[in-house]
């Protein structure tokens, strides 16, 4: 391979006069051969793959060789190494030929040797160089734990402590195949079950602890599962491996609970309290208690024992010995019946016999149980009741109806119902008197003495019962009890008339007497005359207008009566049997209504209910005014209080319309005959008169004479929509921008309403005639606004016509009322928003080198550049060439191109320059000046305008030797 030349230069003279002299170029090419040996760089590489990678390239070598070509060219071979997974390729390529596990045979490192070597000779003395490749396994997590079995066992007692060790047949161990410690590290957990909870475990060595203590009689076994994990997660795809293994601990029972009482009624100091009945004297009465022991086995069987409440002679303290033959009941020490020894007499001042039962279980050591036994000795009838007191004696005066005045007490020396009294009356005159069973007695009625015998009554008590006695022999206890009834004034006077009416004018004078027609009298039935002389007096609202005469019930006027005032007294008469004699403050009152009629006279005017009444009419109503009714009262009656309306001041010649039923042109109106209340009629107004309008009215009684009362009623005429809103300027223009940013607004020329209120509140819209997708318009403050940029397309399309509607929310008082329009205008100024586009990107010209200065070179085809804006001002285009042209051209604003200096085709064959087209280069405002570009090639022709030439002067040759 040639790698390089060398260039000499000869030089011959010649050695006459003059000298002549001649010189050669003489190129010497060097060519290479093998004579240095390839080498690495780095002649010792360790790479690092995962166990278990799939086969792929794992390196390739690269050596170096300073020969060239065929010599420089580089092959390897793998001189040492293990072939079963490692191959190398000629290319220096080195490649996995399958996955290596460790714990498979595989090893974690492995040496290969490279060797590179050129396939032409060397030069004697040079050898190929080598690289030494280590290949490091990195383990990888792929065995996961195993336990050494699937099920462990283990046992415990229920009296093992929290942390204690369990120990097992075996041992739990999870054993990990993998090489390194990292993942061949073993940890334990449990399970989240409720049975794993009672323990924990060593999460290294994997001995359980008790972690809860253990009930066996709630729970004897208890299964959960315990787990083995060989570490954390690794980066890249090492992942966790866990697994399972089943445990199973069983609980042996111990005498832990002791024997407990069931059923029992009542629990005192954690102690169960039985209360038992047995019959007095009788040998058939049972009770039973029941004890219960949660433990199992021996532990759980139980026995029952009595120990008898005795009490310690020399300390006096109470204790409890087991019983003996001394004892009054007995038990069954299996089943826990108790019984009586023999017949049992009740004591009565001890009637519950006490003991102990103490139930014992067959545990080691025996634990026991103890439950106080109440034992009631029931009783027998065998006792009748017997009064306190023989004999009692009461005093009441007539109409007393005494109440729960008397209690029998009887006692009876049995007890429960045995000892329960009932009482009850042997004599009982025409039922006067009530006695209940628990010895209460009542009076059902008023005492009364109607004649001699009714002073003095004897009643009879009698104590009971209600269960039969034991004995014949025993009878029921009596009770004897006196009444003495004691006269007083039991009759009331009665008036003769269930009531009374009188009629008096309201003009009557003090004095007078109301009807001598008409008298009030009471009478009283009692016989004794200081209970049966009656006395009157007046009671109730008002009662100071009148006097009666307290003997005679004669009725006079006391004040000036004033029908409007009080039409009608309801006034009540009181007579009384005490009037002469009070004997033990008391006495007996009667009442009567009476009912004073007060007549009318006319002495009263009308008045109105206002002084002034504040109406409301909407404008151009005519009739009715709503709610605009006036109203008077007379507090006489009859014609007195009968009412005439009139309207007084009614102003006239005001409404475009008359009323109907009224005079011509009359602004009000008003009926003129009424009661209770008149309703005001007015024909059409307009607000824009006057907001208000004043009448007076008057109200006239038809007494004799008549009386009049008057009041000002003030109309408010209310607005209506019967204006429409007014645009002054029906057609308004304006100036946008082209391009302007969109939402731009501009503000209208508002519209105005002559109405007021909501009815005078001018809304705006598009009219339908409008494209609404252009523009929009703020209903509220009429902004115009554009939805998009307003863009020129073509000439003459700058004008938009927008028509805008005024209108109100509230309806108009007439359909012939319209809403007003007003057009828009809006001019669109053209903005500089195209740049010139030329007709081509490249433009190819030939032009002879004889071409005459200033000489068009595209006559037939003109450099044209086009501009899409409308306005003069942004269309005229302005071309210019870069840099002149080189010189040699120059282009004209029509975009001819002519020659400005000349060519020659032997100094430049092409020209290339841009040209360039720019907007608006006549105004003074640069700043948006639009520009672009196209290519222009130009290329000059050869003319003959050059003769022939030698390239040297003279030629001398040696020509010796030829």
């Amino acid at each position: 391979m040639t790698l390089g030349y060398l260039t000499i230069t000869v030089s011959a003279r010649d050695l006459g006069n003059p000298t002549l002299s001649s010189e050669v170029d003489v190129i010497i090419y060097i060519t290479d051969i093998n004579d240095h040996a390839p080498y690495f760089k780095d002649p010792n590489i360790t790479i690092s793959i995962l166990e278990e990678s799939m086969p792929n390239q794992l390196f390739k070598s690269q050596a170096y060789d300073a020969d060239e070509g065929e010599n420089g060219i580089i092959n390897y071979r793998m001189i040492i190494g293990n072939t079963s997974y490692f191959n190398c390729f000629e290319n220096g390529s080195i490649t996995l030929s399958k996955p290596i596990n460790i714990e498979d045979g595989g090893e974690m490192k492995y040496e290969i040797e490279i060797k590179a070597y050129n396939s032409k000779p060397y030069t004697p003395g040079i050898a190929g160089g080598v690289q030494t490749i280590t290949v490091e396994i990195k383990d990888i997590n792929d065995n996961k734990p195993y336990f050494n079995q699937n099920m462990y066992s283990f046992a415990a007692k229920e009296s093992d402590k929290i942390g204690t060790k369990l120990n097992g047949r075996t041992s739990i161990l999870a054993i990990d195949k993998d090489e390194t410690k990292e993942f061949n590290t073993v940890t334990y957990f449990l399970s989240g079950s409720d049975d794993s909870t009672y323990f924990s475990i060593d999460e290294n060595s994997g001995e359980l602890y008790i972690a809860k203590p253990f009930d066996y009689e709630k729970q004897a076994i208890f299964i959960f599962k315990v787990f083995a994990t060989d570490g954390e997660p690794f980066a890249g795809d090492q992942i966790i491996a866990n697994v399972s293994a089943n445990v199973t601990v069983s609980i042996s029972d111990v005498n832990d609970n002791i024997p407990t009482f069931t059923k029992g009624c009542l629990m005192f100091q954690n102690v169960s309290q039985y209360q038992c009945i047995f019959e007095e004297e009788s040998m058939s009465s049972r009770c039973s208690v029941n004890a219960t022991d949660a433990d199992s086995g021996r532990n759980g069987e139980m026995m029952y024992k009595i120990k008898q409440k005795v009490i310690n002679q020399s300390t006096s303290d109470i204790e409890f010995l087991v019983c003996t033959s001394n004892c009054s009941v007995v038990i069954d020490s299996k089943t826990g019946i108790l019984k009586p020894r023999e017949a049992i007499k009740r004591d009565e001042e001890y009637p519950v016999i006490e003991f102990i039962v103490e139930a014992i279980d067959g545990g080691i050591p025996s634990l026991t149980g103890t439950a106080v036994i109440n034992v009631l000795i029931r009783d027998i009838n065998n006792n009748a009741p017997i009064f306190y007191n023989q004999k009692s004696t009461y005093v009441f005066e007539e109409l007393d109806k005494p109440q729960y005045f008397h209690t029998a007490k009887a006692y009876d020396n049995d007890i429960g119902e045995n000892g329960r009294v009932i009482y009850r009356l042997n004599s009982n005159k025409n039922g006067l008197f009530k006695l209940f069973e628990n010895g209460t007695l009542t009076a059902t009625k008023k005492l009364e003495i109607h004649n001699k015998n009714d002073e003095n009554i004897t009643l009879l008590i009698e104590a009971y019962n209600n269960v039969p006695y034991t004995s014949n022999k025993l009878e029921n206890g009596t009770q004897t009890m006196t009444i003495i009834i004691k006269d007083v004034n039991d009759h009331f006077p009665k008036f003769d008339n269930s009531s009374y009416v009188f009629h008096v004018p309201e003009n009557a004078t003090v004095g007078q007497v109301l009807d001598n027609r008409i008298t009030i009298n009471a009478v009283d039935k009692d016989f004794r005359h200081e209970f049966n002389t009656v006395s009157y007096w007046i009671t109730g609202a008002g009662k100071e207008f009148f006097t009666i005469d307290r003997y005679t019930g004669i009725i006079r006027v006391a004040k000036a009566l004033d029908y409007e005032q009080q039409r009608k007294f309801n006034l009540t008469v009181v007579a009384s049997d005490m009037h002469v004699y009070v004997l033990n403050d008391t006495y007996i009152n009667a009442s009567v209504s009476v009912a004073i009629l007060v007549e009318d006279i006319n002495d009263n005017k009308p008045k109105f209910t206002q002084d002034i009444y504040h109406c409301a009419i909407n404008e151009e109503t005519t009739g009715i005014v709503p709610k605009c009714n006036i109203s008077a009262s007379d507090k006489d009656k009859n014609a007195n209080g009968a009412i005439t309306y009139q309207l007084m001041n009614v102003q006239t010649k005001e409404c475009y319309f008359p009323c109907s039923n009224s005079k011509e042109n009359e602004v009000f109106e008003i009926e003129t005959q009424g009661i209770d209340t008149k309703e005001v009629e007015v024909c059409s107004l307009h607000r824009q008169w006057s907001k208000y309008k004043n009448v007076d009215g008057k109200a006239v009684d038809h007494g004799n004479p008549p009386l009049s009362g008057s009041a000002l009623v003030l109309v408010y005429i209310e607005d209506i929509n019967n204006h429409s809103p007014i645009f002054d300027d029906k057609e308004v223009t304006y100036v946008f921008d082209e391009l302007r940013h969109p939402k731009t607004s501009i503000q209208l020329k508002l519209a105005h309403d002559a109405d007021v209120g909501s009815n005078g509140k001018v809304f705006y819209k598009l009219s339908p005639v409008t494209d609404n997708t252009l523009f929009s318009i703020d209903k509220d403050n009429g902004k115009l606004t554009a939805l998009s940029q307003l863009k020129i397309t073509k000439v003459n399309d700058g004008k938009r016509t927008v028509q805008i509607e005024a209108y109100n929310s509230n309806p108009y008082s007439s359909s012939t009322i319209k809403n007003d329009t007003q057009s828009v205008i809006i001019y669109i100024k053209d903005v500089n928003d195209h740049s010139p586009v030329f007709e081509k990107a490249t433009y190819n010209f030939n032009v002879a080198e004889n071409t005459n200065f200033g000489q068009r070179i595209n006559e037939n085809n003109r450099i044209i550049a086009i501009d899409n804006d409308t306005s003069m001002e942004y269309s005229t285009i302005h071309y210019w060439l870069e840099k002149d042209g080189n010189g040699h051209f120059v282009i004209m604003d029509n975009g001819e191109i002519r020659v400005s200096k000349l060519l020659d085709y032997e100094r430049n064959t092409t020209f290339t320059f841009k040209v360039f087209a720019s907007d608006m280069h006549q105004y003074k405002n640069t700043t948006s000046i639009k520009t672009s570009s196209a290519v222009i090639n130009i290329k000059v022709t050869d003319v003959n305008d050059n003769a022939p030439h030698f390239i040297k002067s003279s030629y001398i040759r040696n020509l010796e030797n030829l």
